[in-house]
């Protein structure tokens, strides 16, 4: 976990697709994938004890990894936000649905959290009502480019910047958790497969 937190928060200063993706799109829906897992083999209280590490790995990699000014302290703030309260919600939702069908839990905590995690960074990110709040602040800054109006996503009607990065960081997100069901499978199966051998 510390190690994706760690990559992804150098790939997040660096943008493709038109500026509307960050590399850490493609490398942070792993996080999800670490979380069940643990949940999974583990259980509630170790997947949240891992969240935390991952959170407090994440707020160190901020400090050395960034320079500081009033938008990464912003985006700071917004990341280990939704991290936190993503990763718990995975963590709830997960353990409510185990008892399904082995890719049920996975695909629909993933699929809420990434809806939590979306939601918690760009609100706090880039949010009209973020700017009010801090324009009398320290932490005022003129990013205002987020609000430039653009097609959403570059094919639909008209919305504000961040709205459509936030819609094209969600799409990637539902994908990278379908992909990753994948190696989700395997490695419980192989978890499960060890757990017979000690025991024989």
């Amino acid at each position: 976990m510390g190690f994706t937190i760690l990559i992804s928060n150098i790939l997040l200063q660096y943008f493709f697709f038109e500026n509307l993706l960050t590399y850490a799109a493609l490398t942070y829906p792993i996080a999800f994938l670490i979380t069940d897992l643990a949940n999974r083999v583990h259980g509630r209280k170790k997947a949240r004890m891992i969240i935390l590490w991952g959170f407090a790995i994440g707020i160190v990699c901020t400090f050395f990894f960034w320079e500081i000014n009033q938008v990464t302290f912003r985006i700071a703030v917004a990341s280990g936000s939704a991290f936190l309260v993503a990763q718990i919600f995975d963590v709830q939702v997960f353990g409510m649905l185990r008892h399904l069908e082995w890719w049920k839990a996975p695909v629909i905590s993933s699929f809420i959290g990434s809806v939590i995690d979306t939601a918690i960074f760009f609100f706090i990110s880039f949010s009209q009502f973020t700017f009010d709040v801090v324009s009398e602040t320290i932490f005022a800054d003129s990013n205002y480019w987020a609000f430039e109006v653009m097609p959403l996503l570059k094919i639909g009607p008209e919305m504000p910047t961040w709205v459509s990065m936030a819609a094209a960081d969600f799409l990637v997100k539902i994908l990278m958790a379908i992909v990753l069901l994948m190696p989700y499978r395997l490695l419980v199966r192989r978890n499960a497969h060890k757990k017979v051998l000690c025991v024989k």
